[in-house]
């Protein structure tokens, strides 16, 4: 029996999970409070239960999640969703204390692969670092 098409909660991780993991190389340092952050936030064992990791390693279904999320995500989302997803990814980023203009960059690009709009994204941003 084949597996069904990955749904959105899948995409979500998938999509995500990929972004976090691009922001804490985007450095060319991997720090151990950022693969913590992205450990916390996306603990194995659900990634696994979900068949999107095996043994540690992304599955086919990871990738097709990963695949679809580009597309879908941008319709399927609400603005409150994808700001959830900033939210992940912004975390990941200061998990070390410190901010990088590349990570912001890259949280920024990936936002709006899925459609979250400029001015969103500005807000959030703001917000964020005044919080900081």
């Amino acid at each position: 029996m084949a597996n069904p098409a990955p749904d959105k909660q899948d995409m979500i991780l998938a999509f995500a999970y990929e972004a976090a993991k691009q922001i804490v190389r985007s450095d060319g340092r991997t720090k151990p409070a950022e693969l913590a952050a992205l450990s916390a936030r996306f603990p194995r064992r659900l990634l696994e239960d979900r068949g999107l990791f095996l043994d540690g390693e992304p599955t086919t279904r990871f990738h097709e999640a990963y695949a679809a999320a580009a597309i879908e995500l941008k319709t399927l989302l609400s603005v409150e969703e994808k700001l959830d997803i900033a939210r992940v990814l912004f975390d990941v980023c200061s998990a070390d204390e410190t901010i990088d203009r590349d990570e912001i960059d890259l949280v920024v690009q990936t936002m709006q692969i899925i459609g979250t709009s400029k001015a969103d994204l500005a807000d959030f941003l703001r917000r964020r670092m005044a919080a900081r």
